[in-house]
């Protein structure tokens, strides 16, 4: 690990830029990593820096490093130095609510020297795309446009913005933000015209010849993509959307099936700002795993991209900026551990491949959760080397898509159980099995999950619970269907054998679809059994 610089190196450093940046030095001259200085001149010798500099401007040049695949990172402009945070009022020194020591203390986020040294340390590991956390609010992208643009190190990079949902649109509890809403469809088309001024600034991402849109989404509802559509021929910007869905369930689940039925159809890639909780920080490399998988499978179900997004850890146990705001810490902690770190980038080139081929780290300098890959004071470089090692070279094993196949059982009819169980379903599953001719290619029992299993689901299941002969998994949901994904090649899939009991409702019919063609139809019969076996074929 490189050695962290001392407080008189950095500010030794910072005023070499604003020399060089003064003198008109080139960019590859203008920078000097903190990490490869070994710089040991003592204070009274600064003033000879300058001419030292210009003399050898071979030592000063940004070690750019290359990466198999794009890393991109999350990037916070809201931080006012002494004065707090940018739309925080009255709360001290920003640095107060943080676990972790910035190297450079409490910075101000529209100090040109300050950004410099982020880009630097960006580009010294890998990192070449800077998603920036503005919103739309005026001061943000102020200090985007006057500050983070005029870098002398700003070209190598390609920008997007990322704006949240919250406090402009409308939400209900239980529901998320719902497209049906007209306030919520008026609002994107708002954002959309604003967006559309943003996406000409210089160095602006694109994918698919479309400037990149990130949306901090959470959780949405209703007809999403008629209100994209809407937003797009009103104003006529055409933006590829990055949805940022709530990742931290299966994707089946109500308040994750709900809303990728609503996303999916309306968003070009699919991401997820945290992939946090679980609160157990040994299991969570297998539990992101699981996630990633279930995920990738239900972004390529809805032909969008997946971005895995991932983070070193999460602590807001210090973020106590309650007499200014009413919030208070949450409890939650994934610690961060530089192995454990290592195994997620891993984990998350893994899951990567689709178009584009990118994986975004969630945060460079989020310091109040805590989920930054900065340099401390505590931890120095460690996680900005774990990003630049991994992704180095092209990860040995990839998810390969092209091994499952997708199986969809549609019902005629859902029910609800009653009893403040609100709950559609449809049918009891116990176990699912896939054959070839008469031999067995993947078996799934209810409570079967983890990174290990051979049947995710991505729409219209529910949680595995307890039932009288064993584990159960209701199926059904507010779709009346549910999709899953076999592991085995599509050819070689000749019947489909399930094991269960009708839920609810009486005589009701599945007709199963297998990789989008209709493979047969079931009569599930009467409620009330168990065991049931149902063969199609």
């Amino acid at each position: 690990m490189t050695e962290k610089p001392h407080d008189k190196d950095v500010r030794r450093l910072l005023r070499r830029r604003y020399l060089l940046g003064a003198a008109g030095v080139g960019v590859t001259a203008a920078i000097a990593g903190c990490g490869s200085s070994d710089d040991s001149t003592s204070d009274e010798e600064d003033d000879d820096e300058e001419a030292d500099i210009e003399a050898e401007p071979d030592d000063n040049e940004v070690d750019v490093h290359e990466t198999a695949l794009r890393v991109g990172a999350q990037y916070a402009l809201r931080f006012d130095g002494e004065d707090g945070i940018l739309g925080v009022p009255d709360i001290g020194a920003w640095t107060n609510g943080t676990p972790g020591t910035p190297v450079l203390g409490a910075y101000d986020s529209a100090d040109p020297d300050v950004v410099d040294q982020h880009l630097e340390w960006m580009l010294e590991h890998g990192i070449d795309w800077i998603n920036i956390s503005t919103g739309f609010a005026d001061q943000q992208l102020d200090i985007l446009r006057d500050v983070v643009l005029k870098s002398p190190l700003v070209d190598a990079f390609d920008i997007s913005i990322l704006t949240g949902l919250g406090g402009r649109y409308e939400h209900e509890p239980g529901r998320g933000y719902d497209f049906d809403l007209q306030t919520n469809r008026d609002q994107l088309v708002e954002d959309f015209a604003t967006f559309g001024e943003i996406a000409n600034l210089e160095n602006y991402l694109h994918f698919d010849d479309r400037p990149v849109l990130y949306l901090y989404t959470a959780l949405v509802a209703g007809d999403v993509k008629g209100a994209v559509e809407e937003a797009r021929e009103a104003t006529g910007v055409n933006p590829y959307l990055i949805g940022d869905l709530n990742m931290g369930n299966s994707p089946a689940l109500p308040r994750g099936g709900g809303q990728i039925t609503a996303a999916g159809p309306a968003f070009d890639a699919l991401t997820a700002f945290s992939m946090f909780p679980p609160l157990d920080s040994e299991a969570f490399p297998g539990i992101l795993r699981a996630r990633y998988r279930a995920w990738r499978l239900a972004a390529y179900h809805y032909d969008c991209a997946f971005i895995p997004g991932f983070e070193p850890g999460f602590d807001a146990s210090a973020k106590d900026w309650s007499e200014a705001t009413g919030e208070t810490p949450r409890g939650k902690v994934l610690e961060r551990d530089p192995d454990r770190f290592a195994e997620t980038c891993s984990i998350a080139a893994e899951f990567a491949g689709s178009t584009p081929d990118a994986v975004l780290v969630s945060t460079f300098n989020e310091w109040p959760e805590h989920t930054n890959i900065e340099p401390s004071e505590e931890e120095g470089n460690a996680y900005l080397e774990t990003v630049a090692d991994v992704f180095e070279e092209s990860p040995v094993d990839r998810f390969e898509i092209n091994e499952w196949t997708p199986v969809t059982l549609e019902f005629d009819r859902t029910g609800k159980p009653g009893g403040g169980d609100d709950r559609e379903l449809a049918f009891q599953l116990e176990e699912i099995e896939a054959l070839s001719d008469e031999e067995s290619l993947v078996t799934y029992a209810a409570g079967e999950e983890g990174p290990n299993a051979g049947v995710v689901f991505i729409e219209g299941a529910f949680r595995s619970h307890a039932g009288p002969d064993g584990a159960i998994r209701s199926l059904g949901g507010p779709t009346s269907r549910t999709t899953f994904y076999l592991q085995a090649a599509t050819s070689k899939v000749t019947a489909l054998r399930l094991v269960g009991s009708p839920a609810v409702v009486d005589d009701n019919t599945a007709t199963v679809y297998v990789a989008d063609e209709r493979f047969g139809q079931v009569e599930l019969g009467q409620t009330g059994g168990s065991g049931v076996e149902y063969v199609v074929d």
